[in-house]
């Protein structure tokens, strides 16, 4: 889906760092294709943009699935410790 103005305005203000996690299985089950969830951070200004795509998660496995503690919460964790001064 295209992005109003207001929303790529509002998005562009944005330039704290961003990590996105992003799964594949959910949204290819419904027909969608995945790349527009790596549109959101490509809307901001920020230019510390970390962005993964959990190919074969369904939306809950990145929180909850077999594989998020070392697909999600490590490189979170270490993401965060990169990123606190």
């Amino acid at each position: 889906p295209e992005p109003s103005a207001s929303l790529r305005s509002t998005l562009f203000m944005f330039e704290t760092p961003i990590i996105v996690f992003a799964s594949s299985g959910w949204t290819t089950a419904l027909g969608m294709n995945f790349e527009w969830k790596a549109l959101g951070p490509t809307l901001m200004r920020s230019t510390d943009q970390t962005y993964t795509l959990l190919d074969g998660f369904g939306n809950i496995d990145v929180l909850i699935g077999e594989q998020a503690e070392a697909q999600v919460f490590e490189p979170m964790y270490e993401w965060i410790v990169d990123h606190t001064p």
